[in-house]
């Protein structure tokens, strides 16, 4: 009889604990998919930001005004960077893939866009990454070899609507 009881009260404790378990996880589960679907829609909107300065490399800063328009809907990242005594630079990305991770009101989190720059005879694979951290914002570019290429602090930033 003390058998069938110890029996019946581990089989209980496993039971509970597995249920409990699962419960734990089921509630994971639930906050990360939430934090996924906050990103996945501020991610989903047309977004410009703006600098003023970028840093390439190891270099200083230099001064440059700096739009970047991401529009996931047609898959195109614009950027447009006016460097003083130079020639504007513009240029068009592709977006292949889209990892987001951002809060909605863009304080914490961030935003990976892997795609590519079509050149005249071959394409150059780019990834930009924006991370937002205790409230600010700076947009990375990487090459094609996955090397820094560069920095830029974002001072402003607005939802296009489309």
């Amino acid at each position: 009889m003390k058998t069938r009881i110890s029996s019946y009260l581990i089989l209980t404790v496993i039971f509970l604990s597995f249920s409990s378990f699962k419960y734990v996880t089921d509630l994971r589960k639930s906050a990360h998919t939430k934090q996924n679907k906050d990103g996945i829609e501020f991610c989903n909107q047309t977004i410009k930001y703006k600098g003023d300065k970028i840093r390439k490399g190891d270099s200083e800063e230099t001064p440059t005004v700096t739009e970047i328009t991401i529009n996931p809907l047609k898959k195109v990242i614009t950027v447009l960077s006016n460097v003083p005594e130079m020639e504007s630079v513009k240029y068009d990305a592709h977006i292949e893939s889209i990892e987001c991770s951002v809060d909605s009101k863009l304080t914490s989190g961030n935003a990976v866009y892997n795609g590519y720059v079509e050149r005249e005879d071959s394409k150059s694979i780019i990834r930009l990454v924006l991370e937002a951290k205790n409230g600010k914002i700076t947009i990375t570019s990487y090459d094609d070899e996955g090397d820094f290429a560069i920095h830029i602090p974002i001072n402003k930033w607005e939802i296009i609507k489309n």
